[in-house]
């Protein structure tokens, strides 16, 4: 009988996703999509330095939150069992959740844009063709305009750390090599999302309960160390690339609008500002270079 090849589990969100398709539709389709992505730039890797053969199941999607990184990665294991020799995990956004009955991920920021962009039409936001989705996106504004403070966070805080804690006892339990590589930021920039709030405008600006430290980095590290799950994760800090108390920063786009890297720095086409901030090939293959760079011997010796 021949012998199964052993795993390389992805998840993740669009910067994972192997069906990942910018949405620039003015771009050739070469420029949307189409390139190799990191987890497959690893799995070459990997194989070319063990002169093995693994199977890469990449199990990513475009829009998806941490919820989902969490049911793919028991699911894959649960199938299939100690043939997973990797699992590696593209960190997304930690503000978005997952509707369980419909599985439709949301992510509050798109909520926001959609609310802003529909004003004055009762909220018929483009590309949104069933009520529950409109009338659970109103919600999710409403609802971000009145906890945009501490309480909120640090709850969103504390659910994505225990996902992030049971994959990793998980794991190491079953002798399954885990990375967590938070590629994008954890919580929203403030200065974007206060705009996106006030383009929203559910209720005065002045009058929701934003409180601009929870969301930035101090308040993150300061919860997150200050939690139950702090001995654990800092114990195996190596095993997570993108936080201050690890090793490494989240892949920051933010900081590189003008970047090479990303599917399509500012442009104006037809007098509109045009951009796309995921990563593009050369982009991909920073991200695999970089985890090579931390993560290589790890993930190549027995």
């Amino acid at each position: 009988m021949l012998k199964k090849k052993k795993i390389i589990l992805a998840t993740g969100c669009s910067f994972t996703d192997p069906n990942f398709k910018s949405m620039l539709k003015h771009l050739p389709d070469e420029q949307r999509s189409g390139w190799p992505l990191w987890p497959e730039l690893l799995r070459r890797k990997i194989e070319k330095e063990t002169g093995e053969s693994y199977e890469l199941i990449n199990l990513a999607r475009s829009g998806a939150g941490n919820d989902w990184v969490f049911d793919t990665c028991l699911d894959a294991i649960s199938k299939h069992g100690n043939n997973i020799k990797t699992v590696l995990v593209g960190g997304t956004q930690w503000q978005r959740t997952q509707i369980i009955a419909t599985g439709v991920n949301a992510n509050p920021q798109i909520a926001l844009k959609l609310r802003g962009e529909g004003k004055g039409d009762s909220f018929e936001a483009k590309n949104q063709t069933e009520d529950w989705q409109k009338w659970h996106n109103e919600s999710v504004v409403q609802m971000w305009s009145k906890y945009s403070n501490e309480f909120a966070i640090k709850n969103v805080i504390y659910h994505n750390i225990r996902i992030m804690w049971t994959l990793l006892n998980i794991c190491n339990n079953n002798n399954i090599k885990f990375i967590w590589n938070q590629l994008l930021a954890p919580i929203s920039y403030i200065g974007h999302w206060r705009q996106l709030l006030e383009e929203a405008a559910v209720i005065p600006i002045e009058d929701m309960n934003i409180h601009d430290q929870a969301f930035q980095e101090p308040f993150l590290s300061d919860t997150i160390l200050k939690s139950p799950y702090a001995k654990q994760l800092v114990k195996h800090k190596k095993q997570f690339y993108g936080f201050t108390w690890s090793h490494g920063k989240f892949w920051n786009l933010f900081d590189s609008r003008e970047s090479p890297l990303v599917v399509l720095p500012p442009t104006i086409i037809d007098g509109k500002k045009q951009q796309d901030l995921h990563p593009n090939k050369l982009g991909q293959e920073s991200i695999a270079e970089e985890k090579l760079k931390v993560y290589g011997n790890y993930l190549v010796k027995n």
